[in-house]
């Protein structure tokens, strides 16, 4: 029911207990942002085994955007690069939600995006 978009990670322990949920929210209709040093250090304050991110479409539309893409390989960047496990990117609105990880497309980010083979290929190539 928001009227801008807002981003929730959720950070969980190896038992998939709730450690600690973290607000984003850029006060924007169609875009939000969580910066890169925020999630962090949230993750380095928390110590998450999992992690599941949320955020809304407050037009009503579930469906990812190419933003939405992008930010869901960022922050499974991050995530990996800190030792968590991103199982989710979700996003909820009026008229239904959409799982990255229901629909498959998270794992399909995963496969493409591994950050021990970017570094292998940049390690490669020098």
């Amino acid at each position: 029911g928001k009227g801008e978009e807002t981003f929730l990670m959720l950070m969980l322990d190896g038992r998939f207990n709730l450690l600690a949920k973290t607000l984003f929210s850029d006060n924007k209709v169609n875009k939000v942002t969580a910066a890169i040093p925020e999630i962090v250090d949230a993750i380095n304050v928390h110590k998450p085994t999992f992690a599941i991110i949320v955020h809304n479409h407050p037009s009503g539309d579930a469906s990812p955007s190419e933003f939405d893409d992008f930010a869901t390989v960022k922050i499974n960047f991050l995530c990996e690069l800190h030792g968590v496990n991103l199982i989710d990117h979700m996003i909820i609105s009026k008229n239904g939600n959409y799982s990255y990880r229901n629909s498959n497309k998270l794992q399909e980010i995963k496969d493409k995006a591994r950050i021990n083979d970017v570094f292998s290929t940049i390690i490669k190539e020098n």
